[in-house]
């Protein structure tokens, strides 16, 4: 009688050799170690800091630029702009193409892009002597920007999705996602520094260099990784199988996350829409507060200083979003359900904006109103561990791809917040009118994602 094949068993040797299976022996490629887990968290949480540095080196640069080239404030805009309307364009695609030949290649590559595109934006407005010329360009460089940029976090989603279990998932996110804030400080900071010793270029040239230098050093991180001899096991023992780098496994199948995308299977989910419009109306609270809040102090409390307001809430933000990846860590070791936990997280977050931003329509003194924005800022990174985790829930093999569906929609409603808001103050000159709004968009997201979000793969 043929004895019966038995699944594989996984087994380190005290050397603690990491052992990489063929795509028929599993289904997904092995998880990091704990020393990999902490390497890599590191490395994006750096590169993300540098992405956002890049991203935010033209709004603080705006007014010497403007200056210099005569641009008014709709000029101004129009150019800043632009950056949101390229960076959807890549997201799918960028998700996609990491869920296929791994998000670590995407990540690297396109930060060697989106380096270059930064060094080259404090050569872009000197190409031409017309004033017109000088905007098309500069938007267009704008553009392309949020373009190569687009693929970061969707990598980034597809590559932890794949390389980091269930418990450790939100405390890696929340680590990560806190480059949004650390990024915002480090350009606020050493920019507004670099900008009183130097020309606005060489704020361009600094961060284009780290992004380029940043993904060369990934580039060699993947590659020394990918040398490491390979065992399989066969007949219950480890034999050598020679180097098997990691695009090998990619060509074998075992980091893909299938031959195509369910599109008509994840459209008819509830959990998806879910996610779609939690992310989504967070986002549409994240880019008002990004854009205009130094314009709601300068003008509500005129005369206090810039550095302050401009600080502050981004500061606090960081420890915010690593205590949100705390607590759900530590739900998640108590027993808790996953859904529940990520429900509750979001519903903080939801809280937190909401009572602070209808306060903040009745403050009439300046630390008052800056206090309650901290809080606003801080709810706001505190879902990081909630609705953002729950995309590689959802969709633990199309995670890049789903990530990128639901960032194309935040970055759309972002768009959608920053303009309205304009569009209100245009109006009314009403910053309740504007709050108010950011509320009730918010807590629409919020009633979707708890009455419909759940944590059971869905695609």
């Amino acid at each position: 009688m043929q004895k019966s094949k038995s699944a594989p068993s996984l087994h380190s040797s005290s050397k603690s050799v990491k052992i990489r299976l063929k795509a028929d022996d599993v289904p997904h490629a092995v998880l990091w170690t704990r020393r990999e887990r902490i390497e890599w968290t590191i490395m994006l949480l750096v590169g993300s800091t540098i992405l956002f540095s890049a991203r935010t080196i033209l709004p603080l640069c705006a007014v010497d630029i403007a200056k210099e080239f005569g641009w008014d404030k709709a000029e101004t805009g129009l150019v800043l702009a632009c950056f949101l309307w390229g960076y959807p364009c890549t997201q799918i695609p960028g998700g996609y193409l990491s869920d296929k030949i791994g998000g670590d290649l995407v990540l690297y590559r396109a930060a060697l892009v989106w380096g270059v595109v930064t060094i080259v934006t404090a050569h872009v407005p000197y190409l031409y002597s017309s004033k017109a010329a000088s905007i098309f360009t500069m938007a267009f460089i704008r553009f392309l920007l949020g373009i190569t940029q687009g693929v970061h976090y969707p990598s980034m989603s597809s590559l932890i999705s794949k390389k980091v279990n269930m418990d450790n998932k939100p405390s890696v996110i929340s680590v990560i996602f806190a480059a949004s804030s650390a990024g915002t400080l480090f350009t606020g900071a050493v920019g507004s520094i670099m900008l009183l010793y130097f020309h606005w270029q060489a704020i361009f040239y600094f961060v284009g260099f780290l992004g380029i230098a940043w993904g060369l050093f990934v580039r060699w991180y993947v590659r020394k990784h990918s040398k490491r001899t390979v065992y399989v096991l066969h007949n219950g023992r480890h034999e050598e199988n020679g180097i098997k780098t990691k695009t090998d496994e990619r060509e074998t199948g075992t980091m893909q996350g299938g031959s195509h995308f369910p599109w008509r299977e994840l459209i008819t989910k509830k959990p998806f829409w879910a996610v779609l419009c939690g992310h989504s109306c967070t986002n549409f609270l994240f880019f008002i507060l990004i854009s205009w809040t130094p314009t709601y102090f300068t003008e509500v409390f005129p005369g206090q200083k810039g550095w302050v307001f401009n600080v502050l809430p981004w500061l606090v933000a960081i420890p915010a979003s690593l205590g949100a990846g705390f607590v759900a860590t530590k739900l998640l070791a108590m027993g808790c359900p996953v859904a529940l936990c990520r429900k509750s997280i979001h519903t903080l977050s939801c809280i937190g904006m909401s009572i602070s931003l209808i306060a903040v329509c009745f403050a009439k003194e300046y630390n008052t109103a800056l206090t309650l924005i901290i809080i606003a800022v801080a709810s706001q990174s505190f879902s990081n561990a909630g609705v953002q985790v729950n995309i590689q829930d959802i969709a633990p093999k199309h995670a890049g791809a789903v990530y990128g569906i639901t960032n194309c929609g935040g970055a759309i409603a972002g768009f959608a917040g920053t303009y309205l808001t304009g569009y209100i103050l245009h109006l009314w000159y009403s910053w309740p009118a504007v709050f108010s709004m950011a509320v009730a968009v918010v807590l629409f997201g919020w009633s979707m994602f708890v009455n419909w979000g759940s944590a059971v793969p869905v695609i």
